[in-house]
């Protein structure tokens, strides 16, 4: 019920209260962001949301992580379908999941049973990877400078999409522990509580530390025992 309130008060927040940009601002900073930054007339979007707006892809790659290899729900719903399309709406189109989501009594999945896509995310490669374009797009943001940060500030009042992609990230970071918890559980993680908890609230880094961290799955299923793969397979 709290993650569909979650759900309901993000979606009436980006459609009621987010400030109304004008078309022309919105388009600016869009056609800025997808040509890499810059507007056609040479002018750069603004480096602080730029980087979150990246950010934004690196996200739903971690709850990939997290939810495909050996997070799936105990009722059979697939997490793939809302995972793929967070890639693009981001928690509008994962807290639906969480909703419909419910723990589940099987064993881990072996990564022999899981298709190529989902031993992609079990990987620490593709860990390491997440964690270094995060680090190089927090960098960015970190050296932008005060006057960027001052007019990341007034864009998150003047531009919808600015403020709705600022709360977006809000919620996938808030959202992030309990679902490091969930896998730390399933792959019984054994490092200690502390470094545990220090990861799952630690916001973006810690949840992708985690994973380069995170007990691998089992190579094959025991002899005789329920098959256990589904999302990802």
């Amino acid at each position: 019920m709290t993650t569909l309130l979650v759900w309901a008060g993000l979606v009436v927040f980006a459609w009621k209260f987010a400030p109304e940009g004008s078309p022309e601002l919105e388009r600016t900073i869009l056609g800025a962001l997808l040509r890499g930054g810059t507007t056609p007339d040479g002018d750069s979007v603004n480096s602080v949301f730029f980087s979150l707006f990246n950010v934004m892809g690196v996200w739903p790659a971690v709850y990939a992580a997290l939810l495909i290899p050996g997070g799936r729900s105990g009722n059979g719903v697939p997490a793939w379908p809302f995972v793929t399309a967070s890639f693009g709406l981001g928690a509008f189109a994962l807290l639906p999941y969480f909703v419909l989501w419910q723990p589940d009594a099987e064993p881990l999945p072996a990564r022999s049973d899981l298709g190529r896509a989902a031993r992609a995310l079990d990987s620490r490669i593709t860990a390491l990877l997440l964690l270094l374009a995060a680090a190089g797009l927090a960098a960015n943001a970190a050296t932008a400078g005060s006057t960027s940060w001052a007019s990341y500030g007034q864009l998150i009042s003047e531009s919808k999409l600015v403020c709705v992609t600022s709360a977006d990230f809000l919620t996938l970071t808030l959202m992030a522990p309990a679902w490091v918890l969930n896998d730390a559980g399933r792959r019984r993680w054994a490092l200690g509580d502390g470094l545990l908890n220090g990861l799952a609230v630690a916001p973006l880094f810690g949840p992708l530390l985690y994973l380069l961290l995170r007990p691998g799955l089992p190579a094959r299923r025991p002899e005789g025992g329920a098959r256990a793969g589904g999302a990802g397979e």
